[in-house]
């Protein structure tokens, strides 16, 4: 095979290849977007609250959850009222135990610092 040839055939495959991970990825994203009507809803209300406001610039609708208050891992979108509430709730004494629960933690590292903050107040 010639290298034109080869390069090609290699070209077409990256292109299957990463069509593929856009299609999964779109997929994905669409059904997880919020729907039509709540979105009409939140544009036609006069005023949102801070819940609505955020799940609004998130692209997420809120579905009646808590707020989950400033994101302080953003690897897993782990708020620290989620946090809070499950440090005081279940007890929870190690960035393992908060890890093993929530996730937060257990990517990247850089919210460990205030996890511990977190536990040391608690």
């Amino acid at each position: 095979m010639s290298s034109t040839k080869k390069l090609w055939t290699l070209l077409a495959v990256l292109l299957v290849a990463s069509f593929s991970v856009l299609l999964r990825s779109g997929n994905q994203i669409y059904q997880n977007a919020p729907t039509v009507q709540w979105l009409a809803e939140l544009f036609g209300a006069n005023e949102l609250d801070a819940a609505e406001r955020t799940a609004l610039l998130s692209g997420a609708a809120n579905n009646g959850q808590a707020d989950p208050g400033r994101i302080i891992c953003s690897c897993f979108a782990v708020g620290l009222n989620r946090l809070n509430d499950a440090i005081a709730t279940l007890a929870l004494k190690s960035t393992e135990e908060v890890g093993a629960l929530l996730r937060a933690g257990t990517n990247c590292g850089a919210c460990l610092p205030e996890i511990r903050a977190l536990l040391a107040e608690a």
